[in-house]
């Protein structure tokens, strides 16, 4: 591909050159971006504009935070911190491991502070970040927030299976594991509230929040890479893959004979934050209360993002005083979910409880 220079661009080139395209009013560089690289390029538009890109990452266990964040440092020009990064260095300054630190800290509350005091100054730093923490998003209200989530088995799986986790609690089981990240995650969900007015459960704290389930790295860092050049962001609005979407209709009953119309107005547009599919949570598994059409067509074209909006999740009343675990018990069946993956050519990658 040819630039208005007649420049040749590689594929990838192009790409990230597209991501990271500024408006008109503001293409004011006088330098070949090609010769510099993708990295250094966007570096000095960042640096021209007096625009400092700061991106803060929290979410769950096992949701991908750490290795997603290195991508798109690696990929943005960006410094990758964490509060790992933080501990390690002022276990140093103390002379000790961050073992030794973590078991300090459950009786010295200084510990923390200076953690969280760390986390504080990032936000009138004049530089290009991306921050792995729990809190990062809290201390740093400056930065793009990104919130991760992943089905609580899938992430079991991934934990057990991961040997860089050091210094942490090993489980025999899938069924131990996921009963240890669900204690851990409500105990700390329930301390950042309780100490800081933090809510981690309310997403509409977060910019973009992405559920993870069923993605490869390198497609979400890209997706994420897309919106913050767009800035179509949309508080409260999930994105995710739309396999891991179950049916509460049988596909037989979903489609009429508008589906080719539907198809076609489809193929021709990107899924919108502005017309999310709803959906209702049971323990982990989401199934679709509205938007059966759209969520299968977007499987068929091979639409690796749809936006999602949860409505309620577990015993929470659907407007028909009904729960969201009665409505997902009711409207689900072997039958219904054979039928979707036959019709939409995939197969689920974990199917619920029925």
């Amino acid at each position: 591909m040819t630039n208005m220079n007649g420049v040749e661009r590689t594929k990838k080139q192009t790409y990230f050159h597209n991501l990271i395209y500024l408006p008109q009013k503001y293409q004011i560089l006088q330098f070949d971006w090609v010769k510099l690289g993708i990295k250094e390029y966007f570096c000095q538009i960042l640096k021209n504009l007096a625009i400092y890109m700061k991106i803060t990452i929290t979410g769950d266990l096992g949701s991908g935070k750490s290795t997603i964040a290195k991508i798109l440092s690696e990929e943005l020009n960006l410094k990758y911190l964490s509060t790992g990064a933080i501990q390690r260095e002022i276990a140093h300054r103390y002379g000790m491991t961050t073992l030794e630190l973590n078991n300090l800290a459950d009786t010295n509350k200084e510990i923390d502070k200076e953690i969280d005091d760390n986390l504080r100054a990032l936000n009138t730093l004049d530089k290009n970040f991306v921050v792995d923490s729990r809190l990062g998003w809290f201390f740093i209200p400056s930065s793009i927030k990104l919130y991760f989530l992943i089905d609580i088995e899938v992430a079991a799986k991934r934990i057990m299976s991961d040997s860089t986790r050091i210094n942490e609690t090993t489980y025999a089981t899938i069924q131990e594991t996921v009963k240890s990240i669900t204690l851990r995650k409500g105990s700390e969900n329930n301390r950042f509230l309780k100490e800081y007015g933090a809510d981690c459960a309310d997403f509409s704290n977060f910019d973009l929040t992405i559920n993870t389930t069923e993605l490869k790295t390198m497609t979400i860092a890209r997706f994420i890479t897309k919106i913050i050049n767009q800035k179509d962001f949309q508080r409260g609005v999930i994105w995710c893959n739309p396999k891991i979407l179950f049916p509460t209709q049988n596909i037989r009953e979903t489609f009429n004979d508008d589906f080719d119309d539907l198809k076609e107005q489809i193929n021709t547009t990107s899924p919108s934050s502005e017309y999310p599919i709803s959906v209702i949570e049971k323990n982990g598994k989401w199934a679709i209360l509205d938007g059966h059409k759209r969520t299968s067509i977007a499987i068929q074209n091979g639409v690796s993002l749809v936006p999602v909006k949860l409505i309620a999740k577990n015993e929470e009343l659907l407007p028909n005083n009904i729960s969201a675990n009665e409505y997902f018990g009711d409207t689900i069946n072997a039958a219904s979910l054979y039928d979707w993956e036959k019709a939409n050519k995939f197969e689920f990658y974990n199917t619920p409880t029925l």
